[in-house]
């Protein structure tokens, strides 16, 4: 199985904390492809963080998982620990 054969398919994350807040979009949750991710320098698998890096929020406007100048959910706060989960 190549990485590229997965790109469009739709996955169920891990931690659902924050799946209500992407719940106006159908992109979210979808394997997607950019030509910064190789195979040849690590796993060829990256997850994105668009609050956190250039690369990612470029990737996500592109594929539609965001839309720019909207709010964008930050899920940790200044000590690490996730924002608007009570268990954590």
């Amino acid at each position: 199985m190549t990485g590229a054969s997965l790109v469009g398919l739709r996955y169920t994350p891990l931690f659902d904390y924050f799946v209500d807040k992407f719940s106006d979009t159908d992109k979210a949750f979808t394997v997607v492809a950019d030509n910064y991710v190789t195979d040849d320098s690590g796993t060829g698998v990256v997850h994105r963080t668009p609050v956190f890096g250039e690369e990612d929020y470029r990737v996500c406007i592109k594929n539609k998982m965001i839309q720019k100048g909207k709010y964008l959910t930050v899920a940790v706060d200044d000590n690490g620990r996730f924002t608007e989960v009570s268990h954590f």
